[in-house]
């Protein structure tokens, strides 16, 4: 992306409906453009001859990417045995290609995010989803497992470009949060298609890997044969992500057990165990330092016969009220 000046949100209104998505991802190009020193540092990681020490570098000018690239190398995702606190060891840890997508993705996640209540919403939703994803993935024995982390943490990213430049999609989004069905069809009533679709389009216009921008664009409602299973687990975290956000306010187990069948058989992995699908999920919460209450609080207290350890378990209080919290205003 070069350098441009900030856009103005489109008038949607006036653009016939298969036009809009179109219409919409160029301004979101356009809004999405990434800082200079950003920039940077994806030249210096794409490199064939990258060097670790320009890069780290590059990151200590940049806070913000290198908190991000601090959180990502101690997620479960790339299994460190202890807590990943330099820079360097992190970079060393991800890798260079793997931290040259995260950065971008990161970035423009970052691009599009507003201090509205949703957007910081939909940023810790996409948080839980990558957890989720990459927890998922394992058990199924996914190959990439890193690539389905990346790819749950990238779901929303359409979900915020529309937020940050269309007044109207919190409406569309706010009601209908754990409904695909209902939440998709009011995007294409808007758009003309889905924001995943939206987001899987930034990722691929910006160079990011192809299955990742492919997994981004899955719904989840596609017919059967044209869904990779990448693309289903990223669906079902999208989803199982924003159960997880409601059971922070209610604790009920078997509600939240309830809704990830539902949100399972939406996008085609009903034959998944009831079981595995709240296992899962409530791992995948104690990773993003997410603390349920209630009988599910109980349930996350228990260690899990998982094949990695967490980066914030359920057994650490400290953890428990860390940055997820704080994002969340709790």
């Amino acid at each position: 992306m070069s350098a441009t000046p900030k856009t103005r949100a489109p008038d949607l209104d006036g653009v016939p409906l298969a036009q809009r998505a179109d219409v919409l991802l160029d301004r979101a190009l356009e809004h999405g453009t990434l800082p200079a020193s950003t920039q940077k540092l994806l030249e210096l990681t794409r490199r064939d001859d990258a060097e670790i020490g320009p890069v780290v570098e590059a990151l200590s000018h940049s806070p913000g990417l290198a908190a991000a690239v601090l959180r990502v190398a101690n997620s479960a995702a790339y299994g460190q045995a202890r807590s990943v606190a330099d820079i360097r060891r992190a970079v060393t840890v991800i890798g260079m290609q793997e931290l040259h997508d995260i950065v971008a993705g990161t970035a423009m996640m970052a691009a599009f995010s507003t201090p509205d209540p949703l957007s910081e919403r939909i940023q810790a939703t996409s948080v839980l989803s990558a957890a989720v994803a990459h927890k998922l993935a394992t058990r199924l024995k996914l190959p990439a497992t890193a690539t389905a982390y990346l790819s749950g943490l990238m779901c929303e990213l359409g979900a915020l470009a529309c937020l940050a430049l269309d007044p109207e999609f919190s409406a569309i989004y706010g009601g209908s949060i754990v409904d695909a069905q209902q939440r998709f069809a009011g995007e294409a009533t808007r758009y003309g298609g889905s924001t995943p679709d939206i987001g899987g389009r930034i990722l691929a216009a910006s160079s990011l890997p192809t299955e990742v921008a492919q997994a981004v664009a899955t719904t989840g409602l596609e017919p059967g044969e044209h869904k990779a299973t990448l693309g289903r687990v990223v669906a079902f975290a999208r989803l199982g992500a924003a159960c997880l956000m409601n059971a922070g306010e209610h604790g009920d187990v078997a509600l939240l057990q309830n809704e990830l069948v539902i949100a399972a058989g939406t996008v085609g992995l009903e034959s998944l165990d009831p079981e595995l699908l709240l296992q899962v999920t409530l791992s995948a919460a104690s990773a993003a330092e997410l603390q349920l209450p209630g009988d599910l609080g109980l349930r996350q207290a228990i260690p899990e016969n998982d094949v990695e350890a967490p980066a914030a378990s359920a057994s650490n209080p400290a953890a428990k009220k860390g940055w997820f919290s704080r994002l969340l205003g709790r």
